[in-house]
C-alpha cells in the first residue's frame, strides 16, 4: 500500500463519525458551576438502579465513565465506589444495556465500508443520575438524548454544526451534569452574585 493512500485512509478515518453532542451551558451557568466547585465535596457511587446481576460488565463500564465524568465538572474532591465518609450518594441509571454486538460501530467491514457509503442508526447519549447530600438535599441529572449516529468518510462536514461532534464532548457533557447537580450547592448562587458584584467594572 503506497504511503499517499494510507494517508488518505487515515484522513478519512478523522473525519468519518458524527454525533450529537449535548448543548453548551450557557456563561451564567458556568459561573455557578465555578462558584460550587469552590466548595468541593466527596462523593461515593452507590450502584446502578435497576440493580444489575452481580459483575455486570455494562454496570462497571458505565460506573466508570460517571467517575471520570464527575471529575471533571470539578465539583467532587474525592469520587469512587468506596469513598468514606461522602457528603454524596450518587445512583447511576443506565440508559441502555451496554454495547449491542449489532451496532454497526462494532463491525470492522462497516468502517471500511464507511469511507464511502453512509451509514447510521439511532442511539440514546448521555448521562440519568440520582445524587442526595447528607442534608436530604436531592438532584435529578439527565442529559440524555436520542440521535443518529453517522459513519462516513464525509462526516466531518455535519461536524461544522455546532451541535454535532467527531465523538462525545466530555467538557460539554460534564459541564451540563455540573450544572444540574447546582441543587446539592445552594450556596453557589449567592457566591457567584458575590463574586461578580466585587468585579470591577
Amino acid at each position: 500500500m503506497s504511503r499517499a493512500l494510507l494517508a488518505a485512509i487515515c484522513l478519512t478515518a478523522l473525519g468519518c463519525a458524527s454525533v450529537p453532542l449535548a448543548p453548551r451551558p450557557s456563561d451564567g451557568e458556568l459561573e455557578l458551576v465555578a462558584a460550587a466547585a469552590r466548595a468541593p465535596k466527596r462523593a461515593a457511587i452507590v450502584g446502578c438502579n435497576p440493580v444489575p446481576p452481580a459483575g455486570s460488565e455494562p454496570c462497571l463500564v458505565i460506573t466508570r465513565r460517571v467517575i471520570e465524568m464527575l471529575r471533571d465538572t470539578g465539583l467532587f474532591s474525592r469520587i469512587g465506589t468506596s469513598v468514606s465518609d461522602a457528603d454524596v450518594t450518587v445512583q447511576i441509571h443506565p440508559v441502555d444495556d451496554g454495547p449491542d454486538e449489532d451496532a454497526a460501530s462494532v463491525h470492522p467491514g462497516y468502517f471500511v465500508l464507511s469511507a464511502f457509503v453512509p451509514l447510521w442508526w439511532a442511539d440514546t447519549y448521555g448521562y440519568r443520575l440520582t445524587a442526595r447530600d447528607r442534608s436530604g438535599r436531592e438532584a435529578q441529572v439527565d442529559t440524555t438524548r436520542d440521535g443518529t449516529e453517522i459513519m462516513w468518510g464525509l462526516a466531518a462536514l455535519l461536524n461544522v454544526a455546532p451541535d454535532r461532534g467527531f465523538m462525545p464532548d466530555v467538557e460539554r457533557e460534564a459541564a451540563q451534569v455540573g450544572v444540574q447537580l447546582l441543587p446539592l450547592w445552594p450556596e453557589a448562587a449567592a457566591a457567584a452574585a458575590a463574586s461578580s458584584s466585587a468585579a470591577p467594572e
